[in-house]
């Protein structure tokens, strides 16, 4: 009965996260594992994000996404700046600036650490739960597959 419950939560959040996404299946990766936060865990700011490799063969870029789906496989990450968005005027887009304004972490480690985070489902309290995915990127940004590691945890902002 518990897995059963697991997995339906885990298939709605697999749906949410791929919605807009046409024609996008979500596989659960098994090429990274996350070490760190573990599922549903209740953390403070800042916190860190960590994950493992599971093979050599593995891509070392990643992005870590917070509260959106993300790029479909093959696509860049320029793919999820809206069309009108300033940002696509530049020759650099999407930027660092632009990428941490929209709680996208890219990076060639194997961890972030997340100082500021936005927006988010308003729990109990001073609680808000976000949505963690982790994707592979190719060398010139492009996401790797369909794979991705789903984490939602919960960011406790009280004093």
């Amino acid at each position: 009965m518990r897995v059963s419950a697991l997995l339906g939560i885990a298939a709605c959040v697999a749906t949410a996260l791929t919605a807009g996404c046409a024609h996008e299946e979500f596989r659960a990766s098994h090429v990274v594992t996350v070490t760190m936060p573990k599922a549903e865990a209740v953390v403070r700011l800042p916190f860190r994000v960590a994950w493992k490799p599971d093979t050599e063969t593995a891509s070392q870029h990643f992005a870590v996404l917070f509260d959106q789906a993300p790029p479909s496989a093959g696509q860049p990450l320029l793919s999820l700046v809206p069309t009108k968005d300033p940002c696509r005027s530049r020759p650099d887009c999407p930027d660092a600036q632009w990428l941490t304004d929209n709680k996208i972490f890219v990076t060639d480690s194997t961890d972030i650490v997340v100082s500021t985070l936005t927006g988010g489902r308003r729990a109990a309290g001073h609680r808000d739960v976000h949505d963690v995915v982790l994707i592979q990127l190719d060398a010139r940004g492009r996401r790797v597959g369909e794979t991705a590691v789903l984490r939602t945890l919960v960011v406790d902002r009280s004093s």
